[in-house]
């Protein structure tokens, strides 16, 4: 099998040859691809893969049998650091695709993703990976909502332009896209209710962390306002470890200690959904005709056949569009500030609709519900927005 190639393998080869194209003219042929090789010693898939990240940042333009040719670009060259976790999550491996796929459309821009470790996020490996040396703007969507005020001052303070994904941090002096996770907390508490569900349980199987905080306080006080009280029931997990596995193993224990009382479950992510249609389906329950099930941070693969669960979606399109807006404002000397991105709900069949007993479940349906319609929510959003210009 070949030996994956990434940026940081090659990061001296790309230095060495940014470095030699210094003393070409524009339009002017370049060393071909041979000498290149016995020049720096690499393998031609490792020299393909560096003249790629040049044409990108358009410093050569390379022409099949003719050879490489050394442009000078009028756009200056950006270099872009996504800092994301090193576990592998789909949800985190979907944005990233949209967030690489739209920030290269953007001229003279470079993209290198560095992955932080998930166990422990330490502020020495950000601040590493923010050299201003190698990078010009940060983009993040890690979890250090752990830190202490003097390391979030430091990364604030670190030379390089951030953009915050997530709402890990939330400070009106720095560049983020909002997720606005009460709202989806309310969103998806809006549609039960509206579904006729009046027995409703948390299922919590993921890290703490405050971003998902605040979208379980916006489910929960929306019920609340509703006089509906919450079962709550929790199968959260530690850094690093299997979500699905502890979400499973915890929440069969509840169910076979306590049963379950309510009609409908929302579940805080993919796998902790994942894992409670599990344990149901092999306790013979039936999905939705027995419980409904809800879920947050709605990824591809949930839209499986095998699962097909109703669920709260990250505008991932939005997200990337807004990055690269960002991005280019960075790029010309103003700041951004906050951009609130909102998610939707994504329906399929795993809701059942109480209001009408006889209904039955439309099979393979998928509806796109891209907002409240409940006064209440639209009256806490207007608020929302009008309390922190107040600020």
């Amino acid at each position: 099998m070949p030996r994956i190639i990434d940026q940081s393998s090659v990061f001296p080869l790309y230095e060495n040859i940014l470095h030699a194209l210094e003393s070409y003219a524009d339009g002017e042929k370049f060393s071909s691809f041979q000498t290149l090789i016995r020049q720096y010693d690499c393998t031609r898939r490792e020299l393909e893969f560096v003249l790629k990240m040049l044409q990108k940042e358009g410093r050569v333009r390379v022409v099949p049998r003719q050879g490489i040719f050394v442009c000078r670009s009028s756009t200056p060259a950006c270099r872009v650091v996504l800092l994301r976790s090193d576990w592998p999550i789909e949800y985190r491996d979907h944005l990233e695709k949209y967030m690489v796929d739209h920030l290269e459309k953007l001229p003279g821009v470079s993209v290198q993703i560095k992955r932080m470790p998930q166990r422990k996020v330490v502020l020495e490996d950000f601040l590493n990976a923010l050299n201003p040396e190698i990078c010009d703007i940060g983009v993040t969507y890690c979890n250090f909502s752990g830190f202490s005020l003097n390391d979030t001052t430091r990364l604030l303070n670190c030379g390089v332009p951030l953009i915050f994904l997530e709402n890990h941090i939330f400070n009106r002096t720095v560049n983020l896209v909002d997720s606005m996770p009460e709202y989806s907390g309310m969103m998806i508490a809006d549609y039960l209710i509206k579904k006729g569900h009046r027995k409703i349980a948390l299922v919590n199987g993921e890290v703490r962390e405050f971003c998902l905080r605040r979208e379980l306080d916006g489910f929960c006080s929306y019920l609340a306002l509703q006089g509906i009280p919450v079962e709550y029931i929790d199968c959260t997990h530690s850094a690093g470890i299997s979500a699905f596995a502890v979400a499973e193993e915890k929440f069969a224990g509840y169910v076979k200690k306590n049963g379950i009382q309510a009609s409908a479950l929302f579940c805080s992510g993919p796998s902790c959904a994942r894992a409670v249609k599990s344990v149901l389906e092999e306790l013979g329950y039936s999905i939705p005709d027995d419980i409904s099930i809800i879920f947050n941070s709605d990824v591809p693969s949930m839209g499986e056949k095998r699962l097909a669960l109703t669920g709260a979606s990250r505008d991932f399109e939005g997200y990337a569009k807004c990055v690269a807006q960002m991005v280019s404002e960075i790029r010309q000397g103003r700041n951004p500030g906050i951009v609130r991105v909102p998610s939707f709900l994504v329906e399929r069949e795993s809701v059942k609709d109480m209001n009408d007993p006889n209904q039955k479940e439309t099979k393979g349906v998928f509806r796109k519900i891209t907002c409240l319609d409940s006064e209440f929510c639209k009256r806490n959003l207007v608020m929302k927005r009008k309390l922190e210009n107040e600020l």
